[in-house]
């Protein structure tokens, strides 16, 4: 029963290269094969895997891929070679065994999706479990167990959607539901859109508890540190940016998958209306002002 690990990367070559260094012997063990899809890479990201992994089947791009395209790519190579997929970001780490435990999970259930808990490496406190719909209107999905410990969460429960920050899809689910909605979401929501659609299907998406993956969360990635340090033009730019979350095409579109119009115009609404809000701290505050409405929810 192969598989193999699906890595977009984007010139971060020492980051990459330490990933696959750290899966290297338990992947091998487990006859995982790994697919690194690098879009544009111009740091040498290529050419450095090829040499020291010369295992690794290397995927080009152009640039222009952004998170979904790369899954994608790996998809298509992979869908008809393997049992399963695992998608991986390459900045995250975990001890060895992960794999193990998330593959064996797999290989004594059936056809759903499998995802980790992904716990901050300075708190060792979940970050992401899964998400689950709002039962209210906003926000379209909320995080699950945020702020808990590992020992605190019931093991292996299903959750609506999940991160894809390590992530493993069996072909069959592939082949059920298709690939990643590259066209709407190009980078940010294609993979909470993709745990959404599979439970359209009666396709389960289940977290593996004792999987659990480090990062560094990186809070100046967060909408409040753009707010407070970015200029105005560059802040208002951002709201076209593919790379932000809060890009309107994609909240528009998020708001609206898998939901009745109503619910998706209101969810939609009351989105805008919270960042509209915002716009208006930065554009018309004064530094003072702005500086106490934001106190407490930027951590650096």
């Amino acid at each position: 029963m192969l598989g193999c690990i699906i890595l977009p990367v984007h010139n971060r070559m020492q980051v990459t290269m330490d990933f696959l260094q750290m899966i290297d012997k338990e992947r091998k063990r487990l006859q995982i094969d790994v697919v690194v899809v690098d879009d544009g890479s111009v740091d040498g990201t290529s050419r450095a895997i090829k040499s020291k992994f010369p295992d690794v089947t290397v995927l080009v791009g152009d640039g222009n891929l952004w998170w979904a395209g790369g899954v994608n790519l790996g998809f298509e190579y992979c869908v008809d070679k393997y049992s399963y997929c695992i998608i991986a970001n390459d900045d995250i780490k975990f001890v060895p065994g992960t794999l193990t435990r998330l593959v064996g999970m797999y290989c004594c259930g059936c056809n759903q999706l499998y995802g980790v808990v992904t716990l901050d490496c300075s708190t060792g406190k979940v970050v992401k479990s899964g998400m689950e719909s709002n039962p209210g209107y906003y926000p379209r999905v909320r995080d699950v167990n945020r702020g808990k410990s590992v020992n605190q969460l019931v093991a292996n429960f299903v959750v609506d959607t999940v991160s894809s920050r390590l992530l493993l899809v069996p072909c069959s689910v592939i082949h059920e539901i298709g690939v990643f909605d590259a066209a709407r979401f190009p980078h940010n929501f294609s993979d909470l859109e993709y745990g959404l659609r599979a439970k359209t299907k009666g396709i389960k998406t289940v977290i593996c508890v004792d999987c659990c993956i480090y990062t560094e969360e990186d809070c100046k990635k967060s909408f409040f540190f753009s707010l407070k340090n970015m200029t105005r033009k560059e802040f208002l730019r951002s709201f076209t940016d593919i790379r932000f979350p809060w890009m309107y095409k994609s909240l528009l579109r998020f708001c609206f998958c898998h939901q009745s119009l109503v619910r998706g115009g209101v969810s939609f609404l009351l989105c805008v209306a919270a960042l509209v809000k915002w716009v208006g701290v930065k554009l018309l505050a004064t530094e003072s002002l702005r500086g106490y409405m934001l106190k407490g929810k930027i951590s650096c």
